[in-house]
């Protein structure tokens, strides 16, 4: 009598039988007696495939932003499908934040006395929504529970969306804290990288701070404290003094020597940008790459893509012209009176306006 070899998917649990394949090859009865053992069911160890152990995210490509892009539709739908296979870069929902990789924020304090504020009173409105913002941060390893020496206030304040946005106030805390001299770029030094181009991409992070773990020795430092509880973030929250510069440098880092010839950063966004289409679609599955390599994860819903106009960091960027921005809302514009201020900040921001206007406007100072 012989028994088929074979595999069996017992579903998680030893069911109460398994069927298997029996061959009598004499031509003669054999008779089976009950209880008597004609196979053996022994676990076996599962070999993946070095380029499989960890599984592909599969986005539907219906999902990705062209807008009104130009982009012929052989190209678009061949470039959704080479960019939906990188779909582990993208998170699937809020919380869906990545955790980077080589990289931890430092919270180094030249006074380190401890210090506790009182907690402030939330608003009973605000209260239930509050809670499940804790329960999120949680529940997602943002946040843990504390007994530090240190403790901070929240704010309570609200998206466009009407979501709840919740800020420490870390005045104390960045009182005290040394603070990193790497630097944000310039914005207009940035934008004036990309004159020439034909073809952009935004890519934004999702929640990207929230992507940087803490040093362990710092989490502490962060503590806040409110009516619901006394927790500490693990991962680097916004707010504190440093945070901007350990962002920008690990993305910096992360594009690497693509940085300010074909993608640019700010912060948690980036622009990719080329002349042809073929070089702008080659320098986005670079980017898309590497920001997978180092962990990281970017909001789907946020970004644009093969666009020939797009804003970035409140510029219009478009074809083969330098970036404008947008004419931004004075009390000259909402019919005060012509050289009416309310006070100092509009006439500052008046300035500012010229000054960005300036830039793309040939011989702006002849009258």
């Amino acid at each position: 009598m012989l028994v088929s070899s074979g595999v069996v998917d017992i579903g998680g649990q030893a069911p109460s039988s398994v069927t298997v394949l029996v061959v009598n090859p004499t031509g003669k009865d054999i008779t089976v007696k009950p209880g008597q053992c004609v196979a053996e069911l022994v676990e076996a160890e599962v070999a993946v495939s070095p380029t499989q152990s960890s599984q592909t995210q599969i986005v539907d490509p219906a999902k990705f932003n062209f807008g009104s892009s130009p982009v012929p539709a052989i190209w678009k739908t061949r470039l959704q499908e080479k960019v939906s296979a990188r779909g582990n870069v993208f998170s699937m929902h809020e919380w869906d934040v990545g955790l980077a990789k080589g990289v931890e924020h430092s919270i180094r304090l030249q006074d380190t006395r401890p210090f506790r504020k009182r907690s402030r009173r939330i608003a009973l409105s605000e209260m239930e929504d509050v809670r499940w913002h804790l329960q999120e941060l949680l529940d997602h390893g943002i946040i843990s529970e504390t007994h530090s020496t240190y403790a901070s206030l929240i704010v309570v304040a609200w998206k466009k969306s009407g979501n709840i946005r919740m800020c420490i106030d870390y005045r104390t805390l960045n009182s005290r804290t040394t603070v990193d001299q790497y630097t944000v770029p310039r914005v207009q030094d940035a934008l004036d990288c990309l004159l020439g181009s034909q073809w952009f991409s935004v890519l934004d992070l999702q929640s990207g701070y929230y992507q940087i773990p803490l040093a362990q020795e710092d989490k502490e430092k962060t503590a806040f404290i409110c009516p619901l509880g006394f927790y500490q973030f693990e991962r680097m929250p916004q707010g504190i003094s440093g945070a901007p510069a350990t962002f920008q440098w690990l993305m910096e880092k992360v594009v690497g020597d693509m940085n300010m010839n074909q993608v640019l950063v700010y912060l948690d966004d980036l622009i990719v940008f080329g002349k042809t289409l073929e070089e702008h679609e080659e320098r986005l599955l670079k980017v898309l790459d590497r920001l997978q390599a180092a962990g990281l994860k970017l909001a789907l819903d946020k970004c644009q893509f093969c666009q020939t106009s797009v804003k970035y960091v409140g510029h219009i960027v478009s074809q083969g012209e330098s970036a404008q921005t947008p004419i931004r809302s004075m009390p000259w514009q909402r019919g005060q009176g012509q050289g009416t201020f309310r006070n100092l900040s509009d006439s500052w921001g008046l300035l500012g306006t010229i000054d960005d206007l300036s830039r793309t406007m040939p011989d702006w100072q002849t009258p």
